[in-house]
């Protein structure tokens, strides 16, 4: 399924990138292995890859940020880009502070300014990159949960309506505003696991996606939620 996925996403990304595009992306495994199988047909030039958001330390199951950006921009002949900074910070002054450092500025405005968005999303558990990184643990988790969680869209955590469910959190976050992702204009998301259907759910409903691949079995628990 992954395979095939893969191939379709490259009939999409040949006919929809241009020289000079800057294509931006969400790490994880399923990213990783679309990248690891970009076959890409066009004599493309300065094309730029960069994340969508900061990356993981301290993680045992690798989320391959620097390998997509490098896989990305092989397949188009491109310059690799990566955000040196953690996806969460331990306050929001922190976060402002880091936001008026020039290097930082020009790496946020690049993803900000992306033609073209490739993307997962992130399940309510703790398989979610975040728990797994350390940079939030069961009790945040917990709150987490009471507070609406369905899944994550670019670190951002998001409730059934595709609203932000905790402010606090969200205000730590070093990643592209959710306004911003929304104004990306070729938007692509790729599911492969059932356990993200809800929060799947609720970025369909927001608009943030405009070709969607994704697997059967999550297909169906959609199609199951739209029923009820």
């Amino acid at each position: 399924m992954i395979d095939a996925m893969a191939r379709e996403i490259c009939q999409v990304l040949n006919e929809k990138v241009s020289s000079g595009n800057t294509i931006a992306f969400s790490w994880g495994n399923t990213l990783y292995h679309i990248s690891q199988q970009l076959k890409i047909d066009g004599d493309f030039k300065d094309v730029k890859i960069i994340p969508l958001s900061g990356g993981m330390s301290n993680i045992q199951k690798n989320i391959y940020v620097s390998e997509i950006s490098t896989n990305f921009a092989e397949a188009f002949h491109g310059t690799p880009y990566i955000i040196p900074l953690p996806v969460l910070v331990e306050n929001s002054s922190i976060k402002e502070s880091i936001y008026t450092d020039s290097v930082v500025a020009n790496l946020l405005d690049m993803g900000r300014q992306a033609d073209i968005a490739v993307f997962t999303v992130g399940n309510p558990g703790e398989d979610n990159a975040m728990f797994r990184s350390g940079f939030i643990d069961k009790n945040d988790l917990k709150r987490l949960k009471k507070s609406g969680l369905v899944g994550d869209l670019c670190a951002h955590f998001m409730d059934k309506d595709g609203e932000i469910c905790d402010r606090e959190y969200d205000d730590r976050t070093i990643s592209i505003s959710l306004n911003d992702m929304k104004k990306i204009p070729l938007k692509i998301c790729v599911v492969y696991d059932v356990s993200k259907a809800l929060i799947l759910q609720s970025i369909l409903k927001k608009g943030y996606i405009d070709y969607l691949f994704v697997d059967e079995a999550t297909i169906h628990l959609l199609n199951l939620a739209k029923i009820k």
